[in-house]
């Protein structure tokens, strides 16, 4: 398993490998992956799995992503990096790190690409990856395919050209991602109106030695001056690729928010979770809850429901070669589906289960089953 050794997903797939009776996983770091070691290809043997799993929970790991993405002066150097208060939320430049995550796949490729050992199984798809990585080639190939999307507007330089392209669409809302972002990381729920305008993001904006700094914070902010948000999107623009997406009325469940996170294994639906927020953003670390899915099941009859697994099998099936991938699906208050997302490691789903298997297991099994 390549991944930080201490990480959460680490310890999940440990038990989930003990509880099958099989031997534990031996764990590389992506530092030794990016050292040029050849540990990952003196570790295969005929017949093992390789995983890859998320950079996550390391800070460590991050700031050597975000060095291996330097390209240009405006990049940011060593030091910088080193200085850069990610302990503290800071977000971080995603172009750079994007660039960084590329250069970590391609020379894992390349490593892997050079050995003899066959046959073995890996989990992911390089290139697979880094599409799910990036919400306009996402949400472009969901629209290429005929897909349920909410649609985006094109590109925006700054707020300015955000306003302008809202009112062409006629929206008055709308969602900013950052295009390489993760857990709702860098998101604004952005809504105009004649009265007011209002921003609900977890970002919080701190100015220090008149330099605005962004952070992560686990609380929804609301921002209603005009300037501050046009501030806040200029500074994300120039630093993030930006996915900037209609705002869809989500359907509530115990007067929350809801939308799902559907696993998708081997190009069928097999686990899928419930997600219910305190406001329009769901993610569950922003305090969010479990929702019932029987009772969403209910709610939209079986016929429905199978509707809504097929949709995201079909958003799965835009990303060939890969084995699993968590799509992220919208039901509107008027009961449409809408695919919103593929998470490359959308698996980590602690306590859901399909066929008394989790994510883990599931993928596992069936990569043996492959095999046979």
């Amino acid at each position: 398993m390549i991944a930080p050794p201490q990480s959460r997903r680490v310890l999940a797939l440990q038990n989930t490998l003990a509880g099958l009776n099989w031997p534990a996983a031996k764990t590389i770091n992506y530092a030794q992956v990016m050292q040029g070691d050849d540990v990952v290809v003196s570790a295969l043997q005929p017949d093992s799995i390789l995983r890859l799993d998320s950079p996550g929970e390391d800070l460590a790991t991050e700031r050597l992503l975000l060095a291996l993405g330097r390209q240009t002066d405006a990049d940011l150097c060593a030091s910088q990096i080193a200085d850069l208060d990610l302990e503290q939320g800071r977000l971080m430049p995603t172009r750079q790190w994007y660039r960084g995550f590329n250069c970590f796949l391609n020379q894992l490729h390349h490593q892997l690409s050079a050995t003899d050992i066959r046959p073995y199984q890996q989990t992911w798809q390089h290139d697979q990856v880094l599409a799910m990585f990036d919400k306009r080639v996402t949400q472009s190939r969901f629209l290429q395919a005929g897909l349920a999307i909410p649609g985006f507007l094109p590109a925006c330089n700054n707020y300015q050209q955000l306003r302008h392209e809202m009112k062409a669409k006629g929206w008055k809302r709308v969602f900013i991602k950052l295009a390489h972002g993760s857990s709702a990381t860098g998101t604004i729920a952005l809504e105009v109106s004649r009265e007011k305008i209002q921003a609900t993001t977890t970002i919080h904006m701190s100015v220090v030695d008149n330099e605005l700094r962004l952070y992560n914070s686990r609380k929804l902010l609301r921002y209603r001056d005009e300037g501050q948000i046009a501030r806040l999107f200029d500074f994300l623009a120039l630093n993030h690729p930006l996915q900037i997406e209609r705002w869809l009325p989500k359907m509530g469940m115990e007067n929350r928010a809801m939308d799902l996170r559907v696993v998708v294994i081997r190009r069928r639906a097999t686990h899928v979770l419930v997600r219910l927020g305190n406001g329009c953003i769901t993610n569950l670390h922003l305090h969010g809850d479990r929702g019932n899915l029987d009772q969403l099941i209910a709610r939209l009859g079986n016929e429905r429901y199978q509707a809504l697994l097929s949709l995201a099998e079909q958003g799965f099936a835009c990303f060939p070669g890969a084995l699993y991938a968590g799509l992220d699906v919208l039901v509107t208050t008027s009961g449409q589906f809408a695919l919103l997302e593929a998470n490359a490691f959308g698996d980590y789903h602690r306590q859901i289960y399909c066929r008394g298997l989790d994510t883990y297991a599931t993928q596992l099994l069936a990569l043996q089953e492959h095999a046979q």
